[in-house]
């Protein structure tokens, strides 16, 4: 992510790509301060362009979970919540009159200009969001497309993809009531997943899941399992920008989204093709499945 200046200056940029086609240096001198005009000439090709830097907050505000926006708006006077919860889309406002316990029915109607007044001061609330750069601006990466999967598909991935922690576990063990628990506790389509992955050798090989404390009960198994998932879906991630992963841990919950970001690398590694490819086996199996 980057900084309020930084992002001026890439703003300027943009502008000066896209609608300036004269010499660039010429146009900065009469434009702005000596080094404000060298971090600029410096840039080099910026994705994006310099319309998306104006962000519409209503729009913007509908991508992201209603945990997110609770945490904004209790940065807020207490006397705008009402207005404010009546600006916002249907199915967050919903979700946030339920926090705050209040019916939407009893919500009276805002103005328009309020509306966008509101929602503005709402958005800037937002954790990192003047750091922040639109998705545009982000390079495209082999798992670009998770931020165009339904959220409840995501939740699903990640106990999908934790299934790979099973298989590599139940390789080694040998008591049959163990096997016989974890059998017991997966779905059909899961069963057929986990003896799949059963087949396969996990190149990944990350650190053992611990099953010693486990007494075969199903609902504490798949949150082991989902809890995998993240971490697996975290380290394929190791290496995208900042941006990027603000806008992804923003679709989800607070709770799993602070958990991908703790899991989460700045720096690529050897294992990113590796959990990636794994990652878009199961987003194959989720969105074939939605489709049918």
């Amino acid at each position: 992510m980057t900084t309020s200046t930084r992002k001026q200056q890439i703003f300027l940029k943009t502008l000066i790509d896209h609608y300036h086609p004269g010499d660039e240096q010429e146009f900065l001198g009469l434009w702005d301060s000596p080094e404000s005009v060298n971090a600029v000439s410096e840039m080099g090709t910026i994705h994006g362009k310099p319309q998306d830097l104006l962000i519409e907050p209503k729009i913007a505000l509908e991508s992201i979970h209603y945990s997110w926006i609770t945490e904004a708006m209790e940065r807020l006077p207490k006397h705008l919540y009402p207005a404010t919860l009546a600006s916002l889309g249907g199915a967050q406002k919903q979700m946030l009159c339920r926090v705050y316990d209040i019916e939407v029915d009893e919500l009276d109607r805002v103005p328009a200009i309020v509306q966008s007044f509101l929602l503005e001061k709402l958005y800037r609330q937002l954790e990192d969001i003047d750091e922040v750069l639109p998705l545009s601006f982000s390079p495209s990466y082999p798992l670009s497309k998770l931020l165009e999967i339904d959220k409840n598909l995501i939740l699903e991935m990640f106990d999908l993809l934790g299934l790979h922690d099973l298989a590599v576990k139940a390789r080694f063990i040998v008591d049959k009531t163990t096997l016989n628990y974890i059998y017991a506790s997966l779905p059909p389509i899961r069963k057929k997943i986990f003896d799949l992955f059963l087949q396969k050798v996990d190149k990944a090989q990350l650190p053992e899941i611990d099953l010693s404390n486990w007494t075969g009960e199903p609902k504490i198994l798949k949150k082991m399992l989902h809890r995998r998932g993240i971490l697996r879906l975290s380290s394929a991630l190791a290496g995208y920008s900042k941006d990027f992963m603000w806008h992804f841990t923003r679709r989800l919950d607070t709770g799993r989204g602070r958990i991908v970001l703790r899991y989460y690398s700045e720096e690529t590694t050897q294992l990113v093709p590796i959990l990636t490819e794994q990652v878009q086996f199961i987003m194959k199996i989720i969105t074939q499945k939605s489709e049918s």
